[in-house]
């Protein structure tokens, strides 16, 4: 399982289930013309649909949504291959959440893939986060779903935005 407060398709989320050129190539419309290289986003789903990866929760939504599809706060996608991930995954019987409601139903049976995209990029941050699952909320919900495993689990847990509000000098006491 992968569970971050930054993008699921950042750099160290990404490290967990992806191969690539370039950090940056979170969605298709990062990579150059001609390159055969999968952007982060679909090898996600492709980890996802082979089991590999169980259980994603973060940021990041505009990742896996097309430039013409409305995400579910309104904001477009940036995708130029027109592929829906977030729909392909659905298909395919993946639990989704993206707010704080659809979040509390997700399953936790360890029966059905689970994937939860709370921002469009990266989550808020704690000290402004309404209405998104909380990091320590993420986290029990990651350990009782993948807990379900008999063959044991891995879970990749970071606290990414802790990080990001350290570069901007962004402190909140």
């Amino acid at each position: 399982g992968v569970v971050t407060t930054a993008r699921l398709t950042h750099a160290t989320p990404a490290a967990v289930y992806s191969r690539t050129v370039s950090r940056d190539w979170e969605n298709d419309s990062f990579i150059p013309e001609g390159c055969a290289q999968l952007d982060i986003a679909a090898q996600l789903v492709e980890q996802m649909e082979a089991g590999v990866i169980d259980l994603a929760l973060g940021g990041g939504r505009e990742n896996f949504l097309p430039a013409e599809v409305t995400g579910d706060e309104g904001s477009p996608g940036t995708r130029t291959d027109g592929r829906n991930l977030i729909e392909e995954m659905q298909a395919l019987g993946t639990a989704y959440a993206w707010d704080e409601a659809t979040f509390s139903a997700l399953p936790t049976t360890g029966e059905a893939p689970v994937l939860g995209l709370f921002e469009d990029s990266h989550m808020l941050y704690e000290h402004d986060r309404t209405g998104e699952p909380t990091l320590a909320e993420m986290t029990a919900t990651a350990i009782t779903t993948l807990s379900q495993n008999p063959e044991g689990y891995f879970v990749s847990i970071e606290g990414g935005r802790v990080d990001h509000a350290n570069h901007a000098g962004n402190l909140h006491i």
